[in-house]
């Protein structure tokens, strides 16, 4: 049976931003991710660390201080928006962005480019059994 995996963006935990030529990398601590069998409302809850990276990025806004937390997150995938979430594996091409909400601060940025990933590092760790 196939499984559907999603990358929850609030509560993402980003420990760093960097400038690698044309990319801007989010190190992040903690992303949450939630792992359903297909046509299932149940979900079993984990946690990874990783990094988002925009490549051609263009910055409309202010980069937060970092550490920070995530409140919303958006990710702009040519016609389609993800609100909150977004399906993994994560590597989309063309007209992208990344929109960035930070918790207890004001602080909101977009994040253009050319192409968004996530590369996860390490192995995920499970949280919880999520029922509907």
């Amino acid at each position: 049976m196939a499984t559907r995996t999603e990358l929850a963006l609030p509560g993402t935990e980003i420990s760093a931003i960097e400038w690698h030529d044309q990319q801007l990398v989010l190190n992040i601590q903690r992303f949450f991710l939630y792992v359903a069998l297909s046509g299932s409302a149940e979900q079993t809850q984990w946690s990874q660390s990783g990094r988002l990276v925009v490549e051609q990025a263009e910055v409309e806004g202010n980069l937060p201080v970092c550490p920070c937390t995530l409140l919303h997150g958006d990710i702009h995938d040519n016609q389609f928006l993800y609100r909150d979430q977004a399906p993994l594996p994560l590597d989309v091409h063309g007209e992208v962005a990344v929109v960035l909400t930070i918790a207890d601060t004001d602080t909101r940025v977009r994040i253009a480019g050319e192409r968004i990933y996530l590369d996860a590092i390490g192995d995920r760790k499970y949280i919880a059994h999520v029922r509907p």
